[in-house]
C-alpha cells in the first residue's frame, strides 16, 4: 500500500513537473529569448539563433551526461 502511495505521488509530480516544464520550454523562452537577446533582428535570424543556442546545449547536457 505504501509504495503504491509512493509511485502514485511520483507519477504527479513528474506529471505536473513535465506540464511546467513544457510551458516555459514552448511558451515563455522563445518570446523572453526574441525580446531580451534578440532585439531588432530579422524573425529568419532570430529562429536561427534560437536553434543554435539549442542545439549547444543539447550537445553541453550530452557531454556532461555520465557514461
Amino acid at each position: 500500500m505504501m509504495r503504491e502511495r509512493a509511485v502514485f505521488g511520483w507519477a504527479l509530480y513528474d506529471w505536473a513537473n513535465s506540464a511546467f516544464a513544457t510551458t516555459i520550454m514552448a511558451g515563455f523562452f522563445p518570446i523572453f529569448f526574441k525580446q531580451f537577446w534578440s532585439v531588432g533582428a530579422d524573425v529568419n535570424v532570430s529562429t536561427a539563433r534560437l536553434g543554435l543556442a539549442n542545439s549547444l546545449a543539447g550537445i553541453l547536457v550530452a557531454l556532461c551526461a555520465p557514461c
